[in-house]
């Protein structure tokens, strides 16, 4: 197996949840597209994690906004389309010493702005060269507003993320292993979960992920020539294990803050 060197990004995961039943859309999608845009390798393939968070963390200086949509919200049949923002940015150096993510989450969007809560993220470079290591901490659903309700539970979750890669014939191919734990992960009880990613071409990347109740798979994508957008979609619980199958896409934006930042 030949080893892949990393190249430090802009951007990535989460205020990060695994994605559970019952959990807000804004964790489980937009953020994980966040993760996606942070993780880049040489050779320079896509990367992409769907269902799953990340241990990465946004660059200093980095800002961000997402919008996702799921279908039908809840995953129950006839309920509709659910639609959720994130704006966020980074601070610090995960690989100098904490990266730090601070992220707003809006998941009332009819007005907008009528509900939502926020979140935090703390990343750490385990293991540097060319096959990296990461962990972090991730806390969200912090002061609460709206009809996400003041007795709203915090998400705390610990993750794990490895990069690496393979070769096929005279093509090298970067492969992402995340894991770790969450008390929410389960339809919002404690939990493990698992994911697998890898990057095909310099635009377009798959994964699959889950926890022992469902499986979930999406692809992400990028447009040439349009740096800091990304595109991602796929479907949690795609074996519908749950009866809750649902559809998702989500657009993200990352760029540098004027103030100075990693480009």
């Amino acid at each position: 197996m030949k080893l892949c060197a990393v190249c430090a990004t802009s951007l990535m995961c989460l205020t990060g949840f695994a994605q559970a039943q019952g959990q807000q859309v804004s964790e489980s999608n937009f953020q994980l597209l966040i993760d996606t845009l942070a993780v880049q390798a040489e050779p320079r393939k896509r990367l992409t994690m769907f269902g799953v968070p990340t241990a990465g963390v946004a660059a200093s200086g980095r800002i961000f906004g997402s919008a996702s949509m799921v279908s039908p919200r809840g995953g129950v049949d006839g309920a509709g389309l659910d639609f959720d923002t994130a704006f966020g940015f980074g601070i610090g150096s995960e690989t100098e010493s904490v990266g730090v993510q601070v992220t707003a989450n809006v998941t009332g969007t009819n007005p907008f702005g009528d509900a939502g809560y926020f979140g935090l993220k703390f990343g750490r470079r385990l293991v540097d060269g060319p096959n990296p290591t990461s962990a972090a901490l991730s806390i969200s659903k912090l002061a609460p507003w709206g009809s996400i309700g003041n007795n709203t539970d915090a998400s705390v979750t610990l993750v794990v993320t490895h990069l690496n890669s393979f070769s096929l014939g005279d093509t090298e191919y970067p492969v992402m292993v995340t894991s770790g734990y969450g008390n929410q992960t389960l339809g919002g009880e404690p939990g493990a979960f698992l994911g697998f990613g890898v990057g095909l071409t310099s635009n377009f990347g798959m994964s699959l992920s889950g926890n022992v109740e469902q499986i979930n798979a999406g692809v992400g994508l990028s447009i040439p020539g349009m740096d800091g957008l990304s595109i991602s979609t796929g479907f949690n619980d795609i074996t519908d294990s749950n009866d809750q199958r649902q559809f998702s896409l989500s657009v993200s934006y990352s760029f540098a803050s004027p103030f100075g930042g990693r480009q």
